[in-house]
């Protein structure tokens, strides 16, 4: 559009193509509507006609456990008392109650934020035979074993666990190669005992 207007000014500025600069500004409205219509219809038939899950809704909770983390990295989670026990159905809604009470960076609030996202788990046996044994090692699958039947309200809980329960689940410093191959298995873990 912008080369089109260029152009017509160029020649004097009463030779502008007006219905091609019509027609380019109505593509630029007509074609995220189209394409958010096409996801739309498309999200629909994946969850109700192919019974694929699009949406998975993550709420937050600040309870004692997540107080205690939050001191742990540094930030006192006195100011974020009044919130003890409530639960929030999305981050949007977590973080205009923090922003009510409290005003934090965006680290802190990143590590509140993370702290207080509720991840149920259940560790079984069914789920732990379904791992990919190629991947996660033998060490690895003991100290998950060693869990069977515990439950978890956040993922940090789960990976303080399997990191006391084993060395194999520990972060190790200076070694950036094993530190993300482990993040990645954490994260498969998570998915996996997910409930």
């Amino acid at each position: 559009m912008g080369a089109v207007i260029g152009m017509g000014l160029l020649k004097g500025g009463k030779s502008i193509n007006w219905r091609v600069v019509g027609g380019i500004s109505s593509g630029w409205i007509i074609t995220p509507v189209i394409a958010a219509l096409i996801s739309f219809v498309s999200l629909f038939f994946m969850q109700n006609v192919f019974t694929q899950e699009t949406y998975r809704p993550v709420s937050y909770q600040m309870t004692k456990e997540v107080a205690l983390r939050i001191d742990k990295a540094g930030f006192s989670s006195k100011a974020l008392e009044a919130l003890m026990d409530k639960k929030f159905e999305s981050a949007m809604k977590m973080k205009k109650a923090l922003s009510a009470r409290i005003s934090l960076t965006p680290k802190i609030l990143d590590i509140v934020l993370s702290a207080s996202r509720v991840n149920e788990m259940e560790i079984t046996m069914d789920k732990i035979n379904s791992m990919d044994s190629d991947w996660i090692s033998e060490e690895q699958k003991k100290a998950i074993e060693k869990l069977i039947g515990q439950k978890f309200m956040h993922q940090w809980q789960f990976a303080e666990a399997l990191g006391s329960s084993s060395f194999s689940w520990q972060f190790r410093q200076g070694d950036k190669k094993f530190n993300e191959n482990l993040s990645r298995k954490f994260l498969y873990v998570y998915g996996l005992f997910e409930k």
